[in-house]
């Protein structure tokens, strides 16, 4: 009977002991979280399916393209160690690093590759465009896609030899190629896995958990979890100051707060242009903007409102007002008195669009996130415009709906990411292909111009045919540019080291923050 009583106090020590062993663990677990907060939304969690800057960064923790991009803009490798490119650009030949593995164990193989992307092509895009389109539909064999569901262009020599093959010269592929959406992955039972350092599972509609890819060669590198959370620009400085975010990455500046200097412990890194900002403008037949004349008109007043109040549209500290779509070292730049006169043609059609919208109000919407644009549509009620009733600001998610499959507007303030270096990156945004392409901006000259500039295989042949692609974009107006906005990321310096701050789209990699 003692024994008995002595053995069943021991056991419930016992017992004890452990569940505070687990709570302390898991206590403790929770201490060693890295809370990130990111101003956007992933969309998705499926590479092939992704077509925002924010879902690019995101994935690049769980999926690996064959090549990314440094810091210093230059292609390099990914998940592949190398390539060579045929003399006529036409065929790209990579060595697989198949010394990668997906997070169930398995290994990398150039296969994975083939099978990936074209299971992507067949699954229903979440933009007007396959995401994966404006790299895919240059391959050999893709006009017969629909049909046979191959690309013939796409072979896998050997376990670790993969071959692209080009219908035409593509100088800009291995750029493109860096985008997540033409990562490899695995699917199982609704799961999909990556050979990226971690592994994503979402929490909710706005929260995500990455934990160490075990299978990483960087695993030893990346020993926290992180959380990430979608949040509002107007919740960037309280997330911070009020302890639920870490670290706020990859902001673009025209979103931060004006009073983030005020806040305390808080460092702030700034990186180069990341963004467009952008009035995009809808030309379908039946708008009254349609009309070149008026989207011209309204190209010229809308400029003449944001440079008369450069922080009408974002936090001019990191944002920068520019009429032109290609940056200052950028092949493609026009002089700057061209470009005034450029966006002056406007001028003699304005009194007609004053009272055409007298008639047919303009449609404008905005994403709620960024309340200082409705100061712009009030300038533009002052200068004699008529705005819809129906117009104000729209949530994240009604705003992609609005961008690709509903355009229900005639004008549209939205942002899209910038590609640095070659000027043919503004092809996802504005060529018939384009990942991000919508609908509403697609002007047949500007696309041909893009078409016929993805044939120049000589750099020194750039400027001059890019510089007829700004003055079609100026003039056919497919978009109103507001100006470039900087890549900004917030760190609360008594809570985390930073290795490194230069985030990029296709290497965002979230094991850059250390906790103290």
């Amino acid at each position: 009977m003692n024994f008995t009583k002595s053995f069943t106090l021991w056991l419930t020590l016992l017992l004890l002991a452990v569940t505070s062993f687990v709570l302390w663990k898991n206590r403790n677990s929770e201490m060693h979280i890295v809370q990130l907060g990111i101003v956007g939304h992933w969309r998705t969690l499926h590479p092939g399916l992704q077509h925002t800057a924010v879902g690019d960064m995101v994935l690049s923790n769980q999926f690996e393209a064959l090549v990314g991009i440094s810091d210093s803009g230059i292609v390099g490798p990914g998940a592949a160690k190398s390539w060579q490119i045929s003399e006529d650009f036409r065929t790209i030949t990579f060595n697989i690093d198949t010394s990668r593995k997906y997070s169930d164990g398995s290994q990398l193989e150039a296969s994975d590759f083939k099978r990936s992307w074209e299971q992507s092509l067949q699954m229903e895009s979440r933009s007007a465009n396959s995401s994966a389109l404006d790299v895919l539909y240059a391959l050999e064999g893709f006009d017969e896609f629909e049909k046979t569901k191959q690309l013939s262009g796409v072979k896998a020599i050997s376990k670790d030899l993969l071959e692209l093959r080009f219908r035409s010269p593509f100088r800009l592929a291995l750029t493109h190629l860096s985008g997540d959406r033409f990562a490899a992955f695995k699917e199982s039972h609704g799961k999909y896995f990556g050979t990226g350092p971690y592994v994503i599972r979402a929490l909710g509609e706005n929260e995500l958990e990455f934990t160490p890819n075990t299978f990483h060669t960087s695993s030893s590198n990346h020993p926290h979890s992180i959380r990430l959370r979608s949040i509002e620009p107007n919740e960037i400085i309280a997330s911070l100051t009020g302890g639920a975010a870490d670290a706020v990455v990859q902001t673009r500046g025209e979103s931060i707060p004006n009073e983030y200097g005020a806040a305390k412990n808080l460092s702030v890194f700034t990186g180069t242009e990341v963004a467009h900002t952008t009035a995009l403008v809808n030309g379908t037949p039946g708008r009254l903007l349609s009309d070149r004349r008026f989207r011209l008109a309204l190209q010229t007043v809308l400029l003449q409102i944001c440079n008369e109040r450069p922080d009408a549209i974002g936090n001019s500290e990191f944002l920068r007002i520019d009429p032109q779509s290609f940056l200052p070292q950028q092949p493609g730049r026009l002089s700057e008195t061209e470009t005034a006169d450029l966006v002056q043609l406007g001028s003699a059609f304005i009194n007609e669009l004053k009272e055409r919208t007298k008639v047919r109000p303009l449609h404008i919407h905005y994403i709620h996130s960024a309340p200082r644009t409705a100061w712009i549509i009030e300038r533009l009620k002052s200068h004699g415009i008529e705005i819809s009733t129906s117009s104000g600001p729209l949530d994240n998610k009604s705003h992609l709906e609005f961008f690709y499959k509903t355009p229900h507007f005639d004008l549209l303030f939205a942002s899209f990411s910038v590609v640095q270096g070659d000027p043919d990156g503004i092809y996802h945004k504005l060529g018939k292909h384009g990942a991000i392409l919508t609908p509403v901006t697609y002007r047949e000259e500007v696309g041909r111009l893009l078409e016929e500039g993805r044939q120049i295989i000589g750099q020194e042949k750039l400027d001059e045919h890019y510089k007829k692609v700004s003055r079609a974009i100026l003039t056919e107006v497919p978009y109103i540019h507001l100006g470039f906005s900087k890549s900004v990321t917030l760190v609360r310096n008594d809570r985390v080291d930073v290795d490194n701050v230069a985030l990029r789209r296709n290497e965002g990699h979230f094991g850059i923050f250390k906790l103290k």
